[in-house]
């Protein structure tokens, strides 16, 4: 894996991580209270139906209750399951949290290390004396400069005088 590779898994972990550490269990607060206003909204709803049906004397008064009960308790189930649902995975956050942290480290370090072993090869060819270094040395360390500049470890400007230096 190459160092771009390496900064974009390490960006997308570093979301990833931030995604799991912004899971607040607040959210599940405001579901539960969202679910339970909705299941006393329709149970009120069944009870001012029943009511007013039966004041009027409509015979689907029976139907009516019922169909608002059904979606009452519909409504929490749906709360229950979708509050065990959030609860395991609020449990689960920061054992995924060490793990992305560590992971995150572990890259943040390949990556240096990869650096470090290029500069040191390039300082090593470069305190190398300039007139004894053959010509495929020279395409060889024009190479790593190249592979440098790709991965926008040095400038452009930095490139062109360092190819200069090893064209003369």
């Amino acid at each position: 894996m190459n160092i771009i590779e390496k900064r974009e898994l390490i960006e997308k972990k570093e979301k990833e991580l931030d995604r799991y550490k912004s899971y607040e269990l607040v959210n599940l607060s405001k579901f539960i209270i969202i679910s339970v206003v909705s299941f006393i909204i329709c149970i009120a709803g069944g009870i001012v139906s029943a009511g007013y049906y039966n004041a009027s004397g409509y015979s689907g008064l029976f139907y009516s209750i019922i169909i608002c009960f059904i979606l009452a308790f519909h409504i929490l189930s749906i709360t229950v399951a979708t509050s065990i649902v959030i609860g395991i995975k609020k449990a689960k956050a920061p054992k995924v949290i060490e793990k992305l942290e560590e992971e995150i480290s572990i890259l943040k370090n390949e990556k240096t290390n990869t650096i470090s072993n290029i500069m040191k090869e390039i300082k090593i060819i470069k305190e190398s004396n300039q007139d004894k270094v053959s010509e495929m040395d020279k395409i060889n360390l024009l190479i790593k400069y190249k592979e440098l500049l790709d991965k926008n470890i040095i400038t452009e400007e930095e490139f062109n005088k360092k190819k200069e230096e090893l064209l003369k």
